[in-house]
């Protein structure tokens, strides 16, 4: 990440809090966005590594307005939550970057976290261009997402409900692009439409893996709310091995060439 100057850690928090002061709604089709769907929500972000790996060292900035715009910390240890904001019902906080490389590997990430503040959850709407944290100037002309495993665990264990306006508008995706993103989310009701042509080994691997609110079932392309049509040279159990094991709806498993799968509320 970006270094914030000779800006002091106080002040260093003031600025984070005092920049979440305003309210306002998302642009699904702008930067990623997190809209709080609870009287009240915290959002964090940590790094994760798998034991070898150094923490990641990312530019990602934050508003609540679209003008001003605060940088993120950098990290300082594994598994240590940075607070971005705490937000009030239907307040939105926006996110972009600019980490071209990629903003993950396989041997490092970053996740976003929804605490428990008081016994109370931190429940979320997502929306917008996820890709709005690789390029922030110009996400939405990406085609191919840069680097392996560069949304793996993104949203690992948040208390995300709906994220059917996030837009994942790459085409080509490269080995484990969103491994495990919504791992475990098991709040999640509505997904977002997988746009992608391009598929590799491990691309959506267990991306909805234990999200027991999201109810999937296997249909035609012709039902209400379908967010994934596999081709039919659709290499099921390498792209996307264990995609919905363990979701909440009649189909918990590895989906398969030449179908396309829905979600119900």
């Amino acid at each position: 990440m970006k270094k914030l100057g000779l800006l002091v850690m106080p002040l260093m928090a003031i600025s984070l809090l005092a920049s979440c002061n305003n309210g306002g709604g998302g642009d699904k089709d702008e930067y990623l966005t997190f809209t709080c769907a609870s009287k009240t929500g915290t959002l964090s972000i940590e790094a994760r590594t798998s034991g070898y790996g150094e923490l990641p060292d990312i530019d990602l900035e934050f508003s609540t307005n679209k003008t001003t715009w605060t940088q993120v910390p950098d990290f300082t240890a594994v598994e240590t939550p940075v607070e971005i904001c705490t937000l009030n019902k239907n307040e939105s906080v926006y996110l972009r970057g600019n980490n071209l490389t990629g903003l993950s590997s396989d041997e490092s990430y970053v996740n976003f976290v929804t605490p428990t503040i008081e016994n109370a959850d931190s429940d979320f709407n997502v929306s917008g261009n996820v890709l709005s944290l690789v390029d922030k100037d110009d996400y939405a002309a990406i085609k191919a997402v840069p680097g392996e495993y560069c949304f793996k665990g993104l949203f690992y264990k948040a208390n995300i409900i709906d994220a059917s306006n996030l837009i994942l508008s790459a085409k080509a995706l490269p080995q484990g692009t969103y491994y495990t993103m919504f791992l475990a989310c098991t709040k999640l009701t509505k997904a977002p439409k997988l746009e992608a042509t391009s598929f590799s080994d491990g691309c959506y691997k267990r991306m909805f893996t234990s999200c027991t609110s999201l109810k999937v079932y296997e249909g035609n392309g012709t039902q209400e709310n379908t967010f994934l049509t596999c081709p039919d040279t659709f290499q099921s159990d390498d792209y996307a091995g264990s995609m919905f094991m363990n979701s909440g709806g009649e189909y918990k498993d590895t989906p398969r060439a030449g179908y396309s799968y829905y979600y119900t509320l």
